[in-house]
């Protein structure tokens, strides 16, 4: 065999040692990563309900008290109540008050009123958008409250 053939056939055999590197380089991106991004997005779905409801479940919304001409004041109350709440223990999030939404169950005449409180707080990062979470992302807690000491002066709120 020539010699120009030989150093032709060593040139090439080095070639084919990065290719192992290459193709593991390969799975990694287009498997493992979309893998390990869900993983993290839905970290960090969990980790945003558990915290919403966690401070919901422990707001100290039972000490409204007062005198309320209607049902929409003390909706107001218990919202504005909420959001500084949540703006103390979720300062890197804070809820908007579009995204509390506050409805009189029943009013007892001489004890106060049931509310149902219902949070709901969005998807906080680009990727929560590409990976399909439960309610689109958005985290939602629904607790009732009974409030003592509440008296409304409309007869009921519709």
């Amino acid at each position: 065999m020539p010699s120009s053939v030989r150093s032709e056939s060593r040139c090439c055999a080095g070639e084919q040692r990065g290719a192992a590197a290459i193709e593991a380089g390969l799975i990694v991106a287009f498997f493992l990563m979309p893998l390990l991004m869900g993983v993290l997005v839905y970290g960090d779905y969990f980790w945003r309900a558990q915290r919403v409801g966690e401070y919901v479940e422990r707001a100290p919304i039972d000490g409204i008290t007062g005198r309320y001409e209607t049902c929409g004041q003390l909706v107001d109350k218990v919202k504005s109540t909420l959001s500084a709440i949540l703006a103390a223990n979720l300062s890197n999030e804070p809820i908007a008050l579009e995204n509390i939404a506050v409805s009189i169950v029943e009013l007892l005449p001489s004890v106060g009123a049931v509310v149902e409180v219902s949070i709901r707080t969005g998807v906080t990062t680009a990727l929560g958008e590409l990976v399909p979470l439960p309610n689109g992302g958005s985290v939602a807690s629904e607790l009732t409250f009974r409030l003592d000491d509440v008296v409304v002066t409309t007869t009921s709120c519709a």
